[in-house]
């Protein structure tokens, strides 16, 4: 292994650790490369002196003195994030291929943590495959987001093999219309859907390490959820309600998974048939959410639970507005 890919190596197995980091300035150092004292400047702002002015302005002048550094993208549609020498989080709007193909192959993004891409319609389903196509070993956290207040008028089929080019991929939050081909990952925590129904849902479902799911859109985006392998699952948190479907305990597909669950937050009107009669509904259903370590409940509605204790037979329930 090249000197070079073994201190990037030190770096990935404990991005919290500078000691990695200053030792690969050194290495840097010796080789003329001007990271190095980035590397040291930033960390020395980070952990040594935040509050030093002429440091941080030092700091930012390294960047303008050196624009090597930073990748030659449209400033206006791209942001960085810095940690140590190197960009940890890039944030990018309406991004081309060019721009990915620029963007990993930069140096400065070696280490990439974390990236979150705004993507028009039309041009997502390119860009998801475009990820794709090589392995992205750093990334952990990835945001894609298609807009869907203007749709094009071509169809086009999911991608499947984004997520087998991400292997420490922890966190994905999806928001768009059938950008991915089921989901399938062993080291993937933590799943957010934003809008729409991002995922194909005629594909299964495998998520061994999956460990919390956040809903913000239909329902119906988590359909293969239900039925999926998802034995870690904890947390289970439903935004906003949705129209047409069945109460969540009505759902057998449903209430056995929330039999796993420790923490769920959900709409009432998700969870009871009439806010009207969520009181009486839930002292019924009392004993299938008393294993909850924690029941948030949010009441937008104004339903019956404003004017009953539901803590004499739900103790972990919270209600909010």
């Amino acid at each position: 292994m090249s000197d070079y890919l073994a201190l990037e190596q030190a770096i990935l197995e404990d991005r919290d650790d500078p000691e990695p980091y200053l030792v690969y300035a050194d290495w840097l150092a010796k080789r003329g490369d001007p990271r190095a004292e980035l590397i040291v400047v930033q960390h020395r702002c980070d952990r040594i002196e935040p509050e030093n002015g002429q440091l941080l302005a030092y700091r930012d002048e390294l960047l303008r003195r050196h624009p090597v550094l930073v990748p030659a993208l449209d400033r206006w549609r791209a942001r960085y994030r810095w940690r140590w020498g190197f960009i940890e989080r890039a944030e990018l709007d309406d991004p081309t291929n060019d721009d990915l193909e620029l963007l990993f192959a930069h140096p400065s993004c070696r280490l990439l943590r974390h990236l979150s891409l705004d993507l028009s319609y039309d041009d997502a389903p390119l860009l998801v495959a475009a990820l794709g196509v090589a392995q992205r070993p750093t990334l952990e956290v990835l945001r894609l987001e298609q807009d869907l207040n203007d749709p094009g008028d071509e169809p086009y089929g999911p991608d499947n093999r984004m997520l087998r080019q991400l292997p420490r991929l922890r966190e994905l939050v999806l928001g768009g219309r059938d950008l991915l081909h089921g989901l399938r990952h062993d080291g993937l925590r933590t799943l957010r859907i934003v809008d729409g129904t991002p995922v194909d849902r005629s594909a299964p479902w495998h998520l061994p390490a999956l460990g919390e799911v956040v809903l913000a859109a239909d329902r119906a985006a988590l359909d293969p959820l239900w039925t999926a392998h998802v034995p870690a699952l904890r947390t289970l948190d439903l935004e906003d309600e949705t129209e047409g479907e069945p109460p969540l305990l009505e759902d057998e597909r449903i209430a056995q998974l929330i039999g796993q669950l420790e923490v769920l937050r959900v709409a009432v009107e998700s969870l009871v048939p009439d806010p009207e009669e969520a009181s009486a509904y839930l002292r019924a259903h009392a004993p299938r959410l008393a294993h909850l370590r924690e029941l948030v409940l949010h009441d937008r509605i104004v339903s019956d639970l404003r004017t009953h204790s539901i803590a004499e037979w739900l103790p972990n329930a919270v209600l909010t507005a």
